[in-house]
C-alpha cells in the first residue's frame, strides 16, 4: 500500500485514492468485457429485404444495422450524459427494454445508460404492455427481444405499443427470428441480430427518436 508510516488522516486519504483508482480500473475492464461480448463484424451480410445490390454492399458495413425498409442506419449524435451535460435524469429519454436474459439485460442497461438514456427493464411482454398502457408518455422507445417469457412475443409487444402510439419507436433484438421481421415487424422499426455491437443499439434508438415527428 505504501501508507504504513503516514499519519492516520493521510493514510485514510491514501486508501480512498487507491479505492477510487481500483473502481476506475473495474469500470474500464467491465467496458472492455461488454465490447468483446458482442462482435460488430458478425452477420455483416444482411441487406435490404429481397437482396440486390444493397445486400452486396452491406458486406462492408459494421453489422445488422438496418431500418424497417432495409436502409442502413447512419451515425447520429447521442444525447449528453446527465453528469456530463448538466441534464437532470428525469429529463433524459426513458427506454422500455423487454428482455428475459439477465446477462443481456445488464449489458443493454449499461450501454443505454452510457448513451444518455434511462433504461427501464422488464422480462415479460405482458408486463411491458401494462407499463406502456399505464404510463402513457413516460417511455420514449421500445427495445424488445422476440422470444420472451409468458405468452407474448416481442412482435406482439411492439404491435400493442403501436396501438397505444402509432409512431412509437421500436427496436427489435433477436438471435433467431430476424427472418420474420419483414412480415411481423411494425413499420419504421429497426432490427438488430444478436450478437450486435453496443453502439449499434444506441445508434438505432437515437435515430428513431430523432426521426419521430414532434
Amino acid at each position: 500500500m505504501g501508507s504504513a508510516n503516514l499519519p492516520p488522516h493521510a493514510e485514510i486519504d491514501a486508501l480512498r485514492e487507491e479505492n477510487a483508482q481500483l473502481r476506475e480500473l473495474v469500470i474500464h475492464l467491465s467496458k472492455l468485457v461488454i465490447k468483446n461480448v458482442v462482435d460488430p463484424k458478425v452477420n455483416a451480410n444482411v441487406g435490404r429485404p429481397g437482396g440486390g445490390s444493397d445486400s452486396m454492399m452491406a458486406a462492408n458495413r459494421p453489422a445488422n444495422n438496418f431500418d424497417r425498409d432495409g436502409t442502413y442506419v447512419q451515425n447520429v449524435t447521442y444525447p449528453s450524459q446527465a453528469w456530463a451535460g448538466g441534464v437532470q435524469v428525469d429529463e433524459l429519454p426513458v427506454i422500455l427494454i423487454v428482455e428475459d436474459d439477465p446477462p443481456i439485460q445488464s449489458i443493454i442497461e449499461d450501454v443505454l445508460g452510457e448513451g444518455g438514456f434511462v433504461p427501464a427493464i422488464t422480462a415479460s411482454g405482458e408486463e411491458a404492455v401494462t407499463l406502456l398502457r399505464g404510463n402513457k408518455g413516460k417511455y420514449r422507445a421500445l427495445v424488445a427481444d422476440i422470444a420472451l417469457r409468458g405468452k407474448m412475443s416481442g412482435w406482439e409487444v411492439a404491435t400493442q405499443a403501436r396501438e397505444i402510439d402509432p409512431e412509437f419507436p421500436v427496436v427489435y433484438i433477436t438471435g433467431a427470428y430476424a427472418h420474420q421481421w419483414v412480415l411481423r415487424g411494425v413499420p419504421d422499426s429497426i432490427i438488430l441480430e444478436k450478437p450486435f455491437a453496443p453502439d449499434q443499439l444506441v445508434t438505432a434508438v437515437t435515430q428513431l427518436l430523432n426521426a419521430r415527428h414532434p
